[in-house]
C-alpha cells in the first residue's frame, strides 16, 4: 500500500508494521511472523506498550473481550479536496484496491471496506451542486 500511487508520499500506519518490530526487538530477528497459536498471547502484550496502547486507542486494532475483532489501515489518500469530478474516479479506484484485497482473501479477512472524510465530502459538494441549481432554477421561476 505504501508504494501505491493512490497514497500520498507514502503515508500508511498500519499496528502490524509496529508489532512486527517490537516482536523482533524483544524476541529477535526471524520471531515475525509468530506462530498463530502464539499471535492472541503476543498481541496482548504489545497492546500493553506505549506504541501498542497507541493503536488501541486509535481504533487501529478492535478487541471485543479477548476477540481480535477488526484492525484498521490509516493511509493518507492523494488527492484530497479535488472536485467532485477528480474525487469520484478516486474513489472508484480505492473501492476496486479494497475488492481486489476482499476478493483474494481468505474467508473472515475478506470484509475490508474503506472510508475516508474526503468521501463524505464529495458527496456532499455534490448534493449542495444540485441542490444549487434547483434553487436558481426555483428563483428565477418565482421572479418571473
Amino acid at each position: 500500500l505504501k508504494n501505491s500511487s493512490l497514497v500520498q508520499d507514502g503515508i500508511v500506519r498500519c499496528f502490524m508494521a509496529d508489532f512486527k518490530n517490537w516482536l523482533e526487538a524483544t524476541e529477535g530477528a526471524g520471531a515475525f511472523p509468530t506462530e498463530p497459536d502464539q499471535f492472541h498471547t503476543k498481541m496482548a502484550d504489545f497492546r500493553q506498550t506505549p506504541i501498542g496502547f497507541y493503536h488501541v486507542v486509535n481504533d487501529r486494532i478492535g478487541y471485543i473481550g479477548s476477540e481480535f475483532k477488526y484492525c484498521s489501515i490509516y493511509a493518507v489518500a492523494d488527492g484530497a479536496f479535488e472536485p467532485y469530478e477528480d474525487m469520484f474516479p478516486l474513489w472508484e479506484k480505492w473501492d476496486d484496491l479494497i475488492k481486489d484485497f476482499n476478493n483474494n482473501s481468505p474467508t473472515g479477512m475478506n470484509k475490508s471496506y474503506q472510508t475516508s472524510f474526503m468521501w463524505q465530502f464529495m458527496i456532499k459538494e455534490k448534493a449542495l451542486s444540485r441542490d444549487a441549481v434547483k434553487i436558481a432554477l426555483l428563483t428565477i421561476a418565482i421572479s418571473a
